[in-house]
């Protein structure tokens, strides 16, 4: 399970990575837009996330378990602290974009809220929640332990009253936020097609059911993501789980981490664009270099075939 791990923190670390420089290495080029604040926002999310857990990595490979002097360490507790603290900024960076959207598609006439000052400050703001609720545990003795269970220092789910309070603010409030404005969206892109008929309109239609599915897309990705830790919760207050769930969770977290981290790179038309057009230039280059080797193998002595003296036709050289 460890190499399923790392391959999932690795692809998240590359797509990351790559749409932020794709994003920053052109931003002299082309404006600098709030879709392209909101993606570089989501990408060091996805980055503070999968480094956090990685500072466990060895924990994992070893399959070792801490003995009871170092489970109860403040430096694993701050080591949990901050796995929590990158799961809930995934989280609330998600709830932020469709804010976003909510304002692009609902609340456009109001010009201030598509300001970037606007944006800035929920971005700042979520990070603070975020912190605010990762560092709040702290407090608890018993809210970050080391589990043997999943071999790793995190938010127990063997205290039911901590941990489900922890998810109520880090996964569940989210979500329902988030399907709200989801919803919300839908009925307003239904209700705009009806009324609406014009040319005009239907292009600004057309884009809303963009941003419509982009959202979903998201929003998928965070339910599939935090529903098995949910369950496993709930699950262990009724009885005891067995031990590879603990870790399953975790690992449903990080496959759509990776996940995440591909759809950012392609639904930002901007980096999708750039990345399409490097890939490309680049298979066109490899081509081209490979045709002039395939040259020596077609031409053939035309006085040989003139005589029909087929044992001795020549392989002429390519023509530079």
């Amino acid at each position: 399970m460890s190499i399923l791990f790392a391959f999932f923190y690795l692809i998240t670390i590359i797509f990351s990575l790559l749409t932020i420089i794709i994003i920053v290495h052109h931003c002299h080029s082309q404006p600098w837009s709030i879709v392209s604040l909101l993606t570089c926002n989501s990408c060091i999310s996805l980055l503070v996330y999968t480094i956090s857990f990685c500072i466990q990595f060895s924990s994992l490979i070893q399959n070792t378990s801490l003995n009871s002097e170092n489970k109860n360490k403040f430096s694993c507790k701050i080591v949990a602290c901050l796995g929590t603290f990158g799961v809930t900024i995934l989280s609330y960076s998600s709830m932020v974009q469709a804010i976003s959207r909510f304002f692009i598609i609902i609340l456009y006439k109001y010009q201030i809220l598509l300001t970037f000052r606007i944006h800035w400050i929920m971005i700042i703001i979520s990070w603070i929640v975020s912190g605010i609720i990762a560092g709040s545990l702290l407090i608890s003795p018993v809210a970050y332990q080391y589990e043997d269970e999943s071999r790793v220092c995190a938010l127990t789910r063997k205290n039911f009253l901590i941990s489900f309070l922890s998810i109520i603010f880090i996964f569940i409030f989210p979500m329902i936020i988030i399907t709200i404005l989801y919803g919300i969206i839908i009925w307003h892109i239904k209700q705009h097609n009806r009324i609406d008929v014009r040319s005009t309109n239907i292009l600004r239609a057309k884009r809303n059911i963009t941003v419509f599915k982009n959202i979903f897309i998201f929003t998928s990705i965070l339910g599939i993501g935090g529903t098995p830790y949910l369950i496993s919760t709930i699950v262990n207050r009724i009885v005891p789980i067995p031990w590879p769930l603990y870790s399953i969770s975790f690992l449903f977290i990080a496959c759509t981490s990776a996940i995440g981290s591909i759809a950012i790179l392609l639904t930002n038309v901007q980096s999708k664009a750039i990345f399409c057009t490097k890939f490309r230039r680049r298979c066109r280059q490899e081509i081209v270099i490979k045709k002039p080797r395939n040259k020596k193998l077609i031409k053939i002595n035309p006085i040989a075939v003139y005589y029909n003296k087929t044992d001795e036709i020549e392989i002429l050289p390519a023509n530079n």
